[in-house]
């Protein structure tokens, strides 16, 4: 089997400079440039989270609840990285998917400190960096997270471009538009590649979900 392909930073950056006539650096430097790279990957990365996409979908975690404990700080549970959720479930019968529920709904479970508001949690909200569980836990469950984790962005030009490089060239050609118009405040080019990132990212997600096709009845 051949092996994934790797494409750091400085390269697509020796690329842009042939397309920018600036071989020798004279005119962008490349922390500048660097810098139009990650404008770029944040934008494509916050699409993706918005479209649901399995590019992104790395985050993992578990946690053990404690009776009488509702909620559970993610960076103490190693998921300080969380951002926004895609799956949690309990593994006792079945296993059970949690719903996601607002945070007031949590004042239902409050009424009294009794335990007769306890037992196995089946709803979840979110409240900063912490996760809440409803009913409050009565005894040992374990809670199984699948989420998008924050945006890292490139420390250097020698890290490696994400998105198995699906989006190389629309990066690129964001980057001659960033550079070319760096001293204009022009709000259209945000605008240009949103749209350019967007259909990018929707054929991707295309080919890479399960296709479900429609079938209509035929009337005589």
């Amino acid at each position: 089997m051949a092996a994934a392909q790797t494409v750091t930073a400085a390269q697509l950056i020796t690329r842009f400079r042939y397309d920018l006539r600036d071989e020798n650096g004279h005119q962008w430097t490349d922390n500048e440039l660097l810098s139009y790279i990650n404008d770029s990957l944040e934008l494509i990365y916050e699409i993706l989270v918005d479209s649901d996409s399995e590019l992104i979908r790395t985050g993992s975690g578990t946690f053990d609840t404690v009776s009488g404990t509702e909620t559970y700080d993610m960076a103490a549970n190693t998921m300080g990285d969380f951002w926004s959720p895609y799956k949690i479930w309990c593994p006792t019968d079945g296993p059970r998917e949690l719903t996601l529920v607002n945070t007031d709904d949590r004042y239902d479970y409050q009424i009294d400190a009794t335990t007769w508001n306890q037992g196995e949690p089946y709803q979840y909200y979110l409240e900063g960096d912490t996760i809440g569980l409803l009913p409050i836990p009565d005894g040992i469950y374990q809670i199984n997270l699948k989420y998008y984790p924050n945006f890292v962005p490139l420390s250097a030009t020698t890290g490696n471009l994400p998105f198995k490089n699906l989006f190389n060239l629309q990066i690129q050609q964001a980057v001659n538009m960033k550079a070319k118009h760096r001293d204009m405040q022009n709000t259209g080019i945000e605008t240009a590649l949103m749209s350019l990132f967007q259909q990018r990212a929707t054929a991707i997600m295309r080919r890479r979900s399960k296709r479900n096709y429609q079938t209509k009845p035929r009337f005589k």
